[in-house]
């Protein structure tokens, strides 16, 4: 951090708990172009992240802090055989978000207090897209991307995933 003439540099520890739960139905139709899914979901999530402070000639604290959502989702699966053991897929979905806590934190600077508050959280678009190969007949590897777009309030995220999975 560089302020005016001063240079320091600051290190904290952030420590969060997060949950979720799932619950979704559809149905698998197989047509030419591979097996869609339309279906529907609902979705709880909780965070809880613990209060940090960190210190140096100018120090900062944040107050602890938790996050409820719960949301509807709708949309559509799609999964095909794109060669010998490979697969593609993608899903596409909106997410209704019924309960989206705003974030409020009280936060510490240089000697003084605030109350930090952002939006709370709204609907947004779900993306994924990816290939499975299946390396083993119980083994395959995952590479894909996932995406959320809010519509209004709350940040987008883009990811990718990269995982080998085992089925017993």
């Amino acid at each position: 951090m560089l302020m005016g003439n001063v240079r320091s540099i600051s290190a904290t520890q952030y420590v969060a708990d997060g949950w979720q739960g799932l619950v979704s139905g559809g149905y698998a139709m197989q047509t030419s172009a591979g097996l869609f899914s339309p279906f529907m979901a609902f979705e709880w999530q909780q965070l809880s992240a613990d209060s940090h402070d960190a210190g140096g000639p100018i120090p900062v604290n944040v107050g602890s802090a938790d996050i409820d959502s719960f949301r509807g989702l709708m949309g559509v699966k799609w999964e095909a055989i794109l060669a010998n053991k490979v697969k593609g897929y993608a899903t596409a979905a909106y997410a209704y978000e019924f309960v989206g806590d705003a974030t409020t934190a009280k936060v510490g600077f240089g000697g003084g207090s605030y109350m930090a508050k952002g939006p709370g959280l709204g609907d947004s678009a779900l993306i994924s897209a990816g290939v499975r190969w299946e390396i083993m007949p119980c083994t395959t590897a995952d590479f894909g991307y996932r995406g959320e777009f809010a519509m209004e309030n709350g940040a987008n995220s883009n990811g990718a995933n990269i995982g080998v999975n085992y089925s017993f």
